[in-house]
Protein backbone atom coordinates (compact mmCIF):
# COMPACT_ATOMS: atom_id res chain seq x y z
CA UNK A 1 0.00 0.00 0.00
CA UNK A 2 1.38 3.63 -1.10
CA UNK A 3 1.59 5.77 2.28
CA UNK A 4 -0.63 8.58 0.93
CA UNK A 5 -2.86 11.28 2.89
CA UNK A 6 -6.14 11.77 1.29
CA UNK A 7 -7.76 15.33 2.23
CA UNK A 8 -11.52 14.90 1.61
CA UNK A 9 -13.55 18.35 2.00
CA UNK A 10 -17.69 19.09 1.11
CA UNK A 11 -19.60 21.57 1.09
CA UNK A 12 -23.21 20.55 1.52
CA UNK A 13 -25.76 22.32 -0.95
CA UNK A 14 -26.74 24.46 2.10
CA UNK A 15 -23.47 25.60 2.82
CA UNK A 16 -23.06 27.26 -0.83
CA UNK A 17 -25.03 30.03 0.65
CA UNK A 18 -22.66 31.33 2.49
CA UNK A 19 -20.53 32.92 -0.64
CA UNK A 20 -23.36 35.51 -0.61
CA UNK A 21 -24.95 35.33 2.91
CA UNK A 22 -21.97 36.03 4.94
CA UNK A 23 -23.95 35.30 8.22
CA UNK A 24 -23.89 31.80 7.40
CA UNK A 25 -21.44 29.49 9.75
CA UNK A 26 -18.04 29.86 7.36
CA UNK A 27 -16.29 27.15 9.26
CA UNK A 28 -17.70 24.21 6.97
CA UNK A 29 -16.27 26.57 3.99
CA UNK A 30 -13.46 24.47 1.88
CA UNK A 31 -10.97 26.98 2.51
CA UNK A 32 -11.40 26.31 6.02
CA UNK A 33 -11.49 22.63 6.09
CA UNK A 34 -8.26 22.52 4.23
CA UNK A 35 -6.48 24.87 7.00
CA UNK A 36 -8.05 22.61 9.86
CA UNK A 37 -6.68 19.64 8.54
CA UNK A 38 -3.15 20.71 7.29
CA UNK A 39 -2.59 22.17 10.53
CA UNK A 40 -3.48 18.79 12.22
CA UNK A 41 -1.01 17.14 9.82
CA UNK A 42 1.55 19.59 10.75
CA UNK A 43 1.38 19.11 14.33
CA UNK A 44 2.12 14.98 14.00
CA UNK A 45 5.14 14.32 12.91
CA UNK A 46 3.80 10.31 11.62
CA UNK A 47 1.77 12.34 9.04
CA UNK A 48 3.89 15.41 8.08
CA UNK A 49 6.38 13.69 5.31
CA UNK A 50 3.53 11.44 3.79
CA UNK A 51 2.76 13.35 0.26
CA UNK A 52 -1.27 14.81 0.29
CA UNK A 53 -3.97 13.93 -2.64
CA UNK A 54 -7.07 16.17 -2.06
CA UNK A 55 -10.94 15.37 -2.37
CA UNK A 56 -13.38 18.35 -3.04
CA UNK A 57 -16.73 17.29 -3.43
CA UNK A 58 -18.67 21.17 -3.89
CA UNK A 59 -22.61 21.19 -2.97
CA UNK A 60 -23.05 17.53 -2.87
CA UNK A 61 -25.60 16.94 0.46
CA UNK A 62 -23.81 14.67 3.05
CA UNK A 63 -26.89 12.00 2.92
CA UNK A 64 -26.05 10.94 -0.90
CA UNK A 65 -22.39 8.88 -0.70
CA UNK A 66 -22.53 8.65 -4.67
CA UNK A 67 -20.46 11.86 -5.02
CA UNK A 68 -17.96 12.01 -7.76
CA UNK A 69 -14.82 12.80 -5.69
CA UNK A 70 -15.96 10.53 -2.76
CA UNK A 71 -16.27 7.53 -5.12
CA UNK A 72 -12.90 8.96 -7.05
CA UNK A 73 -11.08 8.70 -3.31
CA UNK A 74 -12.62 5.57 -3.02
CA UNK A 75 -11.21 3.89 -5.71
CA UNK A 76 -7.53 4.78 -4.85
CA UNK A 77 -8.38 3.26 -1.18
CA UNK A 78 -9.23 -0.22 -2.74
CA UNK A 79 -6.22 -0.16 -4.86
CA UNK A 80 -4.29 0.33 -2.31
CA UNK A 81 -2.83 4.06 -2.95
CA UNK A 82 -4.00 5.90 0.13
CA UNK A 83 -3.43 5.15 3.40
CA UNK A 84 -4.99 7.31 5.38
CA UNK A 85 -8.20 9.58 4.77
CA UNK A 86 -8.57 12.66 7.06
CA UNK A 87 -12.00 14.75 7.17
CA UNK A 88 -12.61 17.76 9.45
CA UNK A 89 -15.23 16.08 10.98
CA UNK A 90 -17.37 12.90 10.43
CA UNK A 91 -20.86 15.34 9.27
CA UNK A 92 -18.23 16.30 6.45
CA UNK A 93 -17.44 12.58 5.24
CA UNK A 94 -21.57 11.80 5.57
CA UNK A 95 -24.34 12.24 7.39
CA UNK A 96 -26.05 8.49 7.13
CA UNK A 97 -25.97 6.76 10.34
CA UNK A 98 -25.62 3.28 9.05
CA UNK A 99 -23.34 4.01 6.14
CA UNK A 100 -20.77 6.19 8.00
CA UNK A 101 -20.36 3.15 10.38
CA UNK A 102 -19.84 0.58 8.21
CA UNK A 103 -16.90 2.47 6.46
CA UNK A 104 -15.51 3.07 10.20
CA UNK A 105 -16.29 -0.43 11.51
CA UNK A 106 -15.93 -2.49 7.95
CA UNK A 107 -14.91 -0.87 4.83
CA UNK A 108 -11.63 1.33 5.96
CA UNK A 109 -10.57 -1.30 8.55
CA UNK A 110 -10.58 -4.27 5.45
CA UNK A 111 -8.94 -1.67 2.95
CA UNK A 112 -6.18 -0.97 6.14
CA UNK A 113 -7.04 2.96 5.66
CA UNK A 114 -6.74 4.73 8.66
CA UNK A 115 -9.57 7.51 9.29
CA UNK A 116 -9.13 10.81 11.02
CA UNK A 117 -11.97 13.46 11.92
CA UNK A 118 -10.48 16.29 13.22
CA UNK A 119 -13.24 18.08 15.19
CA UNK A 120 -14.63 14.77 16.55
CA UNK A 121 -10.94 13.97 18.34
CA UNK A 122 -11.54 10.47 16.35
CA UNK A 123 -8.48 8.58 15.21
CA UNK A 124 -9.08 4.70 13.63
CA UNK A 125 -5.51 3.83 15.42
CA UNK A 126 -6.63 4.57 18.10
CA UNK A 127 -9.63 1.63 18.15
CA UNK A 128 -7.51 -1.23 16.46
CA UNK A 129 -9.46 -4.52 17.49
CA UNK A 130 -12.57 -2.53 19.23
CA UNK A 131 -15.56 -0.97 18.30
CA UNK A 132 -15.52 3.08 17.62
CA UNK A 133 -17.46 3.99 20.95
CA UNK A 134 -20.94 4.43 21.35
CA UNK A 135 -19.72 8.68 21.28
CA UNK A 136 -18.89 8.24 17.66
CA UNK A 137 -22.16 5.91 16.84
CA UNK A 138 -24.37 8.98 18.99
CA UNK A 139 -22.25 11.44 16.60
CA UNK A 140 -23.37 9.81 13.39
CA UNK A 141 -26.84 9.83 14.69
CA UNK A 142 -27.26 12.84 15.50
CA UNK A 143 -25.76 13.97 11.75
CA UNK A 144 -28.47 11.70 10.44
CA UNK A 145 -31.62 13.48 12.02
CA UNK A 146 -30.15 17.10 11.67
CA UNK A 147 -30.09 15.84 7.94
CA UNK A 148 -33.43 14.63 7.84
CA UNK A 149 -35.01 17.59 10.27
CA UNK A 150 -33.27 19.96 7.92
CA UNK A 151 -34.79 18.28 4.71
CA UNK A 152 -38.23 18.57 6.63
CA UNK A 153 -37.67 22.23 6.85
CA UNK A 154 -37.01 22.98 3.18
CA UNK A 155 -39.68 20.45 2.10
CA UNK A 156 -42.41 22.97 4.67
CA UNK A 157 -40.61 26.14 2.99
CA UNK A 158 -41.27 24.87 -0.64
CA UNK A 159 -45.05 24.17 0.13
CA UNK A 160 -45.55 27.33 1.31
CA UNK A 161 -43.88 29.34 -1.49
CA UNK A 162 -46.12 26.81 -3.87
CA UNK A 163 -49.15 27.91 -1.53
CA UNK A 164 -48.21 31.25 -2.85
CA UNK A 165 -48.16 30.77 -6.31
CA UNK A 166 -44.45 30.83 -6.44
CA UNK A 167 -42.64 28.09 -9.56
CA UNK A 168 -39.88 26.02 -7.44
CA UNK A 169 -38.90 23.75 -10.45
CA UNK A 170 -37.39 24.54 -14.13
CA UNK A 171 -39.62 26.37 -16.26
CA UNK A 172 -41.78 24.24 -18.96
CA UNK A 173 -40.68 24.35 -22.79
CA UNK A 174 -41.45 27.80 -23.29
CA UNK A 175 -40.70 30.25 -20.29
CA UNK A 176 -37.71 31.01 -19.00
CA UNK A 177 -37.36 32.57 -14.99
CA UNK A 178 -37.39 35.88 -14.22
CA UNK A 179 -34.89 37.94 -13.95
CA UNK A 180 -36.52 40.22 -11.31
CA UNK A 181 -37.46 37.08 -8.97
CA UNK A 182 -36.28 33.57 -9.74
CA UNK A 183 -39.96 32.34 -8.30
CA UNK A 184 -41.60 33.80 -11.61
CA UNK A 185 -41.60 32.37 -14.72
CA UNK A 186 -42.00 34.61 -18.32
CA UNK A 187 -42.45 33.57 -21.63
CA UNK A 188 -39.07 32.35 -23.53
CA UNK A 189 -38.54 35.04 -26.60
CA UNK A 190 -37.18 31.28 -28.61
CA UNK A 191 -39.24 29.02 -27.53
CA UNK A 192 -42.90 30.39 -26.77
CA UNK A 193 -43.31 30.85 -30.42
CA UNK A 194 -42.78 27.34 -30.81
CA UNK A 195 -45.84 26.32 -28.07
CA UNK A 196 -48.18 29.01 -29.91
CA UNK A 197 -47.13 26.86 -33.07
CA UNK A 198 -48.35 23.74 -31.50
CA UNK A 199 -51.79 25.01 -30.13
CA UNK A 200 -52.62 27.09 -33.62
CA UNK A 201 -52.03 23.44 -35.40
CA UNK A 202 -53.97 21.20 -32.84
CA UNK A 203 -56.97 24.15 -33.49
CA UNK A 204 -57.18 23.93 -36.85
CA UNK A 205 -57.42 20.07 -36.92
CA UNK A 206 -54.36 18.74 -36.85
CA UNK A 207 -53.86 15.62 -35.00
CA UNK A 208 -50.62 15.22 -32.30
CA UNK A 209 -49.22 13.26 -35.07
CA UNK A 210 -49.08 15.26 -37.87
CA UNK A 211 -47.90 18.35 -35.59
CA UNK A 212 -44.43 16.14 -34.76
CA UNK A 213 -43.94 15.59 -38.45
CA UNK A 214 -44.56 19.09 -39.14
CA UNK A 215 -41.97 20.02 -36.43
CA UNK A 216 -39.46 17.53 -37.66
CA UNK A 217 -39.72 18.71 -41.26
CA UNK A 218 -38.65 22.12 -40.07
CA UNK A 219 -35.86 20.95 -37.89
CA UNK A 220 -37.27 23.00 -34.56
CA UNK A 221 -35.26 21.44 -31.78
CA UNK A 222 -37.30 19.44 -29.22
CA UNK A 223 -37.40 20.72 -25.50
CA UNK A 224 -34.81 17.84 -24.47
CA UNK A 225 -32.25 19.04 -27.35
CA UNK A 226 -33.22 23.08 -26.83
CA UNK A 227 -32.06 21.84 -22.94
CA UNK A 228 -29.16 20.73 -24.29
CA UNK A 229 -27.88 23.58 -26.34
CA UNK A 230 -29.04 25.68 -23.39
CA UNK A 231 -26.42 24.15 -21.35
CA UNK A 232 -23.63 22.93 -23.74
CA UNK A 233 -24.33 25.65 -26.03
CA UNK A 234 -23.61 22.57 -28.73
CA UNK A 235 -25.98 19.69 -29.87
CA UNK A 236 -24.16 16.46 -30.10
CA UNK A 237 -25.09 13.01 -30.82
CA UNK A 238 -28.40 11.48 -32.05
CA UNK A 239 -31.13 14.44 -31.48
CA UNK A 240 -34.35 13.38 -30.13
CA UNK A 241 -37.50 14.05 -32.77
CA UNK A 242 -40.73 15.47 -31.90
CA UNK A 243 -43.47 12.63 -31.51
CA UNK A 244 -47.18 12.68 -30.51
CA UNK A 245 -46.50 12.31 -27.08
CA UNK A 246 -44.36 15.49 -26.48
CA UNK A 247 -47.40 17.14 -28.33
CA UNK A 248 -49.36 15.59 -25.92
CA UNK A 249 -47.37 17.21 -22.74
CA UNK A 250 -47.45 20.05 -24.43
CA UNK A 251 -51.61 20.67 -24.91
CA UNK A 252 -52.33 19.28 -21.51
CA UNK A 253 -50.14 21.56 -19.29
CA UNK A 254 -52.10 24.35 -17.63
CA UNK A 255 -49.51 26.59 -17.14
CA UNK A 256 -49.60 27.79 -20.72
CA UNK A 257 -52.56 29.52 -19.77
CA UNK A 258 -51.33 31.35 -17.22
CA UNK A 259 -51.90 29.19 -13.97
CA UNK A 260 -49.38 27.65 -11.66
CA UNK A 261 -49.66 24.40 -11.26
CA UNK A 262 -47.30 22.48 -8.26
CA UNK A 263 -47.03 20.04 -6.42
CA UNK A 264 -47.38 17.29 -9.01
CA UNK A 265 -44.94 15.23 -7.51
CA UNK A 266 -43.09 14.51 -5.00
CA UNK A 267 -40.19 12.83 -3.07
CA UNK A 268 -40.99 9.91 -0.84
CA UNK A 269 -37.71 9.77 1.18
CA UNK A 270 -34.64 12.07 1.60
CA UNK A 271 -32.70 12.19 -2.02
CA UNK A 272 -35.51 9.80 -3.61
CA UNK A 273 -33.90 9.40 -7.04
CA UNK A 274 -37.50 9.18 -8.37
CA UNK A 275 -40.48 10.94 -7.74
CA UNK A 276 -44.16 9.67 -7.01
CA UNK A 277 -46.81 11.36 -8.80
CA UNK A 278 -49.52 12.85 -7.24
CA UNK A 279 -53.76 12.85 -7.81
CA UNK A 280 -54.54 16.15 -9.05
CA UNK A 281 -56.46 16.45 -6.32
CA UNK A 282 -53.48 16.92 -4.51
CA UNK A 283 -52.38 19.60 -6.96
CA UNK A 284 -51.52 23.21 -5.52
CA UNK A 285 -52.82 25.05 -8.50
CA UNK A 286 -53.04 29.42 -8.79
CA UNK A 287 -54.55 31.38 -11.43
CA UNK A 288 -52.93 34.07 -12.87
CA UNK A 289 -48.95 33.68 -11.69
CA UNK A 290 -47.38 34.45 -15.02
CA UNK A 291 -47.81 35.53 -18.80
CA UNK A 292 -50.07 32.72 -20.81
CA UNK A 293 -48.73 31.81 -23.95
CA UNK A 294 -52.94 31.00 -25.17
CA UNK A 295 -55.70 31.31 -23.32
CA UNK A 296 -57.88 29.57 -21.15
CA UNK A 297 -60.56 29.00 -24.47
CA UNK A 298 -58.07 27.78 -26.57
CA UNK A 299 -56.54 25.64 -23.77
CA UNK A 300 -60.07 24.35 -23.48
CA UNK A 301 -60.66 23.82 -27.77
CA UNK A 302 -57.24 22.37 -28.24
CA UNK A 303 -57.83 19.55 -25.19
CA UNK A 304 -61.30 18.72 -26.81
CA UNK A 305 -59.32 18.34 -30.07
CA UNK A 306 -57.55 15.53 -28.77
CA UNK A 307 -60.10 13.90 -27.00
CA UNK A 308 -61.63 13.61 -29.77
CA UNK A 309 -60.01 11.03 -30.04
CA UNK A 310 -61.16 7.15 -29.30
CA UNK A 311 -58.69 5.89 -26.47
CA UNK A 312 -58.24 2.29 -26.35
CA UNK A 313 -58.46 0.63 -23.32
CA UNK A 314 -54.75 -0.41 -22.16
CA UNK A 315 -53.61 -3.49 -21.32
CA UNK A 316 -50.82 -4.75 -19.14
CA UNK A 317 -47.66 -5.88 -21.50
CA UNK A 318 -45.29 -8.22 -20.80
CA UNK A 319 -41.44 -7.44 -19.62
CA UNK A 320 -40.07 -8.81 -22.75
CA UNK A 321 -41.76 -6.03 -24.95
CA UNK A 322 -39.28 -3.76 -23.42
CA UNK A 323 -36.06 -5.18 -24.63
CA UNK A 324 -36.19 -4.64 -28.67
CA UNK A 325 -34.92 -1.39 -29.65
CA UNK A 326 -34.73 -0.34 -33.41
CA UNK A 327 -30.66 -0.43 -34.70
CA UNK A 328 -30.42 2.76 -36.25
CA UNK A 329 -32.56 5.27 -34.86
CA UNK A 330 -32.30 3.94 -30.90
CA UNK A 331 -36.02 4.35 -30.66
CA UNK A 332 -37.61 1.25 -28.11
CA UNK A 333 -40.04 -0.61 -30.75
CA UNK A 334 -43.98 -0.53 -30.77
CA UNK A 335 -45.96 -3.77 -30.33
CA UNK A 336 -47.82 -4.05 -32.94
CA UNK A 337 -52.00 -2.53 -33.24
CA UNK A 338 -54.45 -4.86 -31.28
CA UNK A 339 -52.03 -7.43 -29.40
CA UNK A 340 -50.56 -8.23 -32.69
CA UNK A 341 -46.88 -10.64 -32.19
CA UNK A 342 -44.97 -8.17 -34.19
CA UNK A 343 -42.66 -5.26 -33.47
CA UNK A 344 -41.99 -1.62 -35.60
CA UNK A 345 -40.02 1.84 -35.40
CA UNK A 346 -42.36 4.07 -35.01
CA UNK A 347 -39.41 6.87 -35.96
CA UNK A 348 -40.71 6.42 -39.35
CA UNK A 349 -44.06 8.06 -38.60
CA UNK A 350 -42.57 11.37 -37.54
CA UNK A 351 -39.78 11.39 -40.27
CA UNK A 352 -39.47 10.16 -43.68
CA UNK A 353 -37.05 8.48 -45.85
CA UNK A 354 -35.27 6.70 -42.39
CA UNK A 355 -33.74 3.24 -43.13
CA UNK A 356 -35.91 1.68 -40.18
CA UNK A 357 -39.54 2.94 -41.92
CA UNK A 358 -42.07 0.05 -43.07
CA UNK A 359 -40.14 -2.93 -41.75
CA UNK A 360 -41.95 -5.31 -38.82
CA UNK A 361 -40.19 -8.21 -36.92
CA UNK A 362 -42.18 -11.25 -35.75
CA UNK A 363 -41.82 -11.53 -31.91
CA UNK A 364 -41.99 -15.43 -32.43
CA UNK A 365 -39.05 -15.47 -35.25
CA UNK A 366 -36.86 -12.85 -33.09
CA UNK A 367 -37.81 -15.19 -29.60
CA UNK A 368 -36.45 -18.23 -31.60
CA UNK A 369 -32.96 -16.36 -32.29
CA UNK A 370 -32.62 -15.35 -28.81
CA UNK A 371 -33.66 -18.62 -27.23
CA UNK A 372 -30.82 -20.24 -29.12
CA UNK A 373 -28.24 -18.25 -28.62
CA UNK A 374 -29.53 -17.97 -24.48
CA UNK A 375 -29.07 -21.77 -24.20
CA UNK A 376 -25.28 -21.48 -26.03
CA UNK A 377 -24.39 -18.79 -23.51
CA UNK A 378 -26.21 -21.31 -20.83
CA UNK A 379 -24.43 -24.81 -21.88
CA UNK A 380 -20.77 -22.62 -21.64
CA UNK A 381 -21.42 -21.41 -18.44
CA UNK A 382 -20.41 -24.27 -16.64
CA UNK A 383 -17.22 -24.86 -18.80
CA UNK A 384 -16.36 -20.83 -18.16
CA UNK A 385 -16.59 -21.04 -14.42
CA UNK A 386 -14.30 -24.37 -13.88
CA UNK A 387 -11.77 -22.41 -16.19
CA UNK A 388 -11.81 -19.45 -13.35
CA UNK A 389 -11.36 -22.33 -10.95
CA UNK A 390 -8.49 -23.66 -12.76
CA UNK A 391 -7.05 -20.34 -13.05
CA UNK A 392 -7.70 -18.98 -9.56
CA UNK A 393 -5.91 -22.27 -8.46
CA UNK A 394 -2.97 -21.51 -9.98
CA UNK A 395 -2.58 -18.45 -7.73
CA UNK A 396 -2.19 -20.26 -4.07
CA UNK A 397 -0.82 -18.09 -1.61
CA UNK A 398 1.50 -20.37 0.12
CA UNK A 399 4.20 -18.36 -1.27
CA UNK A 400 3.30 -15.23 -0.50
CA UNK A 401 2.37 -16.33 2.68
CA UNK A 402 6.29 -18.09 3.22
CA UNK A 403 7.99 -15.11 1.52
CA UNK A 404 6.09 -12.90 4.48
CA UNK A 405 7.03 -14.32 7.33
CA UNK A 406 10.43 -14.18 5.70
CA UNK A 407 10.60 -10.37 5.07
CA UNK A 408 8.57 -10.18 8.60
CA UNK A 409 11.85 -11.96 10.31
CA UNK A 410 13.92 -10.30 7.90
CA UNK A 411 12.97 -6.87 9.41
CA UNK A 412 13.04 -7.88 13.12
CA UNK A 413 16.86 -8.92 12.60
CA UNK A 414 17.81 -5.89 10.56
CA UNK A 415 16.18 -3.61 13.30
CA UNK A 416 17.96 -5.25 16.17
CA UNK A 417 20.93 -5.10 14.28
CA UNK A 418 20.86 -1.34 13.37
CA UNK A 419 20.03 -0.80 17.10
CA UNK A 420 23.40 -3.07 17.95
CA UNK A 421 25.71 -0.72 15.17
CA UNK A 422 24.65 2.29 17.28
CA UNK A 423 25.36 0.85 20.75
CA UNK A 424 28.86 0.04 18.89
CA UNK A 425 29.33 2.80 17.56
CA UNK A 426 28.58 5.27 21.39
CA UNK A 427 30.80 2.80 22.87
CA UNK A 428 33.30 3.71 20.26
CA UNK A 429 33.98 0.29 19.13
CA UNK A 430 32.95 1.25 15.35
CA UNK A 431 34.39 4.47 14.02
CA UNK A 432 31.39 6.97 13.25
CA UNK A 433 31.62 6.72 9.07
CA UNK A 434 31.25 3.43 9.50
CA UNK A 435 28.68 3.34 11.47
CA UNK A 436 26.98 5.75 8.84
CA UNK A 437 27.92 3.53 6.31
CA UNK A 438 26.27 0.37 7.63
CA UNK A 439 22.81 2.67 8.53
CA UNK A 440 22.60 3.81 5.31
CA UNK A 441 22.90 0.23 4.29
CA UNK A 442 20.74 -1.20 6.16
CA UNK A 443 18.43 1.34 5.92
CA UNK A 444 17.70 1.06 2.01
CA UNK A 445 17.27 -2.98 2.95
CA UNK A 446 14.70 -2.09 5.22
CA UNK A 447 12.83 0.28 2.74
CA UNK A 448 13.05 -2.40 0.11
CA UNK A 449 11.79 -5.19 2.70
CA UNK A 450 8.73 -3.06 3.46
CA UNK A 451 8.19 -2.06 -0.33
CA UNK A 452 7.76 -5.94 -0.72
CA UNK A 453 5.72 -6.66 2.43
CA UNK A 454 3.30 -4.21 0.82
CA UNK A 455 3.14 -5.59 -2.20
CA UNK A 456 2.96 -9.13 -1.35
CA UNK A 457 0.00 -8.05 1.28
CA UNK A 458 -1.52 -6.19 -1.44
CA UNK A 459 -1.17 -9.44 -3.91
CA UNK A 460 -2.49 -11.51 -0.51
CA UNK A 461 -5.74 -9.49 -0.63
CA UNK A 462 -6.82 -9.70 -4.62
CA UNK A 463 -5.42 -13.32 -4.44
CA UNK A 464 -8.30 -13.77 -1.28
CA UNK A 465 -10.70 -11.99 -2.80
CA UNK A 466 -10.09 -14.20 -6.41
CA UNK A 467 -10.62 -16.85 -4.14
CA UNK A 468 -13.58 -16.05 -2.72
CA UNK A 469 -15.14 -15.31 -6.23
CA UNK A 470 -14.03 -18.12 -7.61
CA UNK A 471 -15.85 -20.31 -4.55
CA UNK A 472 -18.78 -18.50 -4.78
CA UNK A 473 -18.94 -19.37 -8.51
CA UNK A 474 -18.56 -23.16 -7.71
CA UNK A 475 -21.35 -23.12 -5.26
CA UNK A 476 -23.61 -21.57 -7.95
CA UNK A 477 -23.26 -24.75 -10.76
CA UNK A 478 -25.96 -26.54 -8.98
CA UNK A 479 -28.07 -23.56 -10.75
CA UNK A 480 -26.67 -23.82 -14.04
CA UNK A 481 -27.79 -27.85 -14.24
CA UNK A 482 -31.43 -26.12 -13.03
CA UNK A 483 -31.56 -23.72 -15.49
CA UNK A 484 -30.67 -25.94 -18.32
CA UNK A 485 -33.40 -28.81 -17.53
CA UNK A 486 -35.99 -26.70 -17.36
CA UNK A 487 -38.59 -26.30 -20.30
CA UNK A 488 -38.19 -23.73 -23.32
CA UNK A 489 -41.18 -21.45 -22.21
CA UNK A 490 -39.14 -21.06 -18.15
CA UNK A 491 -36.08 -20.54 -20.07
CA UNK A 492 -37.55 -18.08 -22.20
CA UNK A 493 -38.83 -16.02 -19.44
CA UNK A 494 -35.35 -15.88 -17.56
CA UNK A 495 -34.15 -15.19 -21.24
CA UNK A 496 -36.07 -11.99 -20.76
CA UNK A 497 -34.62 -11.33 -17.36
CA UNK A 498 -31.23 -11.56 -18.41
CA UNK A 499 -31.12 -9.38 -21.53
CA UNK A 500 -30.26 -5.63 -21.45
CA UNK A 501 -31.71 -4.81 -24.80
CA UNK A 502 -31.90 -6.33 -28.73
CA UNK A 503 -30.42 -3.60 -31.68
CA UNK A 504 -32.61 -4.87 -34.61
CA UNK A 505 -31.53 -3.31 -38.41
CA UNK A 506 -33.57 -3.35 -41.06
CA UNK A 507 -31.51 -5.87 -42.55
CA UNK A 508 -32.39 -8.66 -39.83
CA UNK A 509 -28.98 -8.34 -37.83
CA UNK A 510 -29.14 -8.61 -34.47
CA UNK A 511 -27.17 -7.40 -31.29
CA UNK A 512 -27.84 -8.68 -28.35
CA UNK A 513 -26.67 -6.99 -24.94
CA UNK A 514 -26.91 -9.18 -21.75
CA UNK A 515 -26.83 -7.96 -18.51
CA UNK A 516 -24.02 -10.28 -17.63
CA UNK A 517 -20.90 -10.46 -19.75
CA UNK A 518 -20.63 -11.95 -22.79
CA UNK A 519 -19.37 -15.70 -21.58
CA UNK A 520 -17.86 -15.96 -25.75
CA UNK A 521 -16.17 -13.10 -25.08
CA UNK A 522 -14.86 -12.88 -21.42
CA UNK A 523 -11.94 -14.53 -20.47
CA UNK A 524 -11.76 -16.63 -17.36
CA UNK A 525 -10.42 -14.22 -15.14
CA UNK A 526 -12.42 -11.57 -16.38
CA UNK A 527 -15.45 -13.45 -15.33
CA UNK A 528 -16.66 -12.19 -11.95
CA UNK A 529 -19.40 -13.31 -9.64
CA UNK A 530 -21.54 -11.01 -10.70
CA UNK A 531 -21.92 -12.04 -14.27
CA UNK A 532 -22.59 -15.59 -13.02
CA UNK A 533 -25.16 -14.76 -10.76
CA UNK A 534 -26.92 -12.73 -13.65
CA UNK A 535 -26.71 -15.11 -15.92
CA UNK A 536 -28.26 -17.62 -13.59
Amino acid sequence: MEQRIAIYLRLSLEDVDLRTHRSKDESNSVGNQRLLIKNYIEKHGDLLTLPIVEFCDDGYTGTNFERPQFQAMLDLAKAGKISCVIVKDLSRFGRSYLEVGDYLEHIFPFLGVRFIAVNDSFDSNDYIGVTSGIDIAFRNLIHQKYSEDLSLKVKSAMHMKMAKGKYVNHPPFGYVKSPADKHRIMPDPETAPIVRKIFDAVLAGHSTTEVAVMLNEQQIPTPMAYKQWKERRELAGRLPIWNHRTILRIITDLKYTGTMVNNKCVSRYIRDKTQRRTPPSEWIVTEGMHEGIVTKEEFQKAGEQIRNVQKSERKTSDTSDHVFYCGHCGRKLRKGCNGSDYYVCDTSRYQPNVKCGGYRWDKADLETVLLEAYKRQVSLLETRVKEVQSHNNKKASKDFISRLGFIEKTLEILTAEKLQRYEEYRSEQISKEAFLDLKTTMSEKITQMKAEKADIEQQLLINQQTTDQAENMVAALASVASVVSVSDDELRAQMYADIDRVLIFSDADIEIRWKFADVFQSSPENLSEQDLVCAL
